[in-house]
């Protein structure tokens, strides 16, 4: 459990992942979730998610097989630009997990747990906002902001910004991750629209 976890972790801080829409806003009446997506900004295709994360260079060989193998996690990802794109396309996502036998249901605590382990995946990662409290649509979260050089196969280097959100409601969680090249202004008050734009349940719906 704590594996699959770490790797739909990694995921969120990727920059890549899952499923398209045809309006401005992603509504999933079963688990009370919707967000919009930014102007200009695309949905990505299942597909297009897959062959993203077969190219994504992060981590070991044996880590990158566990990323492929679990593409289907995401909810929904939306990226800067269309994909294929020759360069780092900035992203958001989201993804929901049960807490099953996860040790703790603190999101402080939970976002602590995992950090050191995706930093071990990521080349000269630093922190640059600390595990902290903040809150998603009114519920208690964690949030973390980290810098890393994301590798390419084809041999690009790209200075990378990610940030992840942790939003507990009742027996599941919210993982809700963005990518974006470091200092893109633009790029990152898209993310943060999008973040303000998130509906999620009440904790006793």
């Amino acid at each position: 459990m704590i594996r699959k976890f770490l790797t739909i972790a990694l995921l969120c801080f990727a920059g890549m992942a899952w499923a398209a829409d045809l309006t401005d806003r992603h509504v999933n009446e079963t688990l009370g979730f919707s967000i919009t997506k930014p102007a200009g900004w695309h949905w990505m295709t299942a597909q297009q998610n897959l062959e993203n994360l077969k190219r994504a260079g992060v981590g070991s060989e044996e880590f990158q097989k566990l990323v492929v193998q679990h593409a289907s996690a995401p909810l929904v990802i939306m990226t800067q630009h269309e994909e294929p794109y020759d360069g780092l396309n900035a992203s958001f996502k989201a993804n929901i997990r049960a807490f099953g036998s996860l040790p703790t249901r603190d999101p402080m605590q939970l976002l602590s747990m995992i950090l050191p382990t995706i930093q071990q995946q990521m080349t000269d990662s630093r922190i640059v906002v600390p595990v902290e409290a903040v809150e998603v649509d009114g519920l208690a979260a964690a949030h973390v902001m980290i810098e890393y050089t994301l590798q390419s196969p084809e041999g690009g280097s790209f200075p990378t910004t990610s940030e992840m959100w942790i939003v507990p409601v009742g027996d599941y969680f919210f993982m809700l991750g963005a990518g974006y090249s470091q200092g893109d202004a633009e790029a990152k008050e898209a993310v943060y629209a999008a973040l303000q734009s998130v509906d999620l349940p009440a904790p006793d719906a």
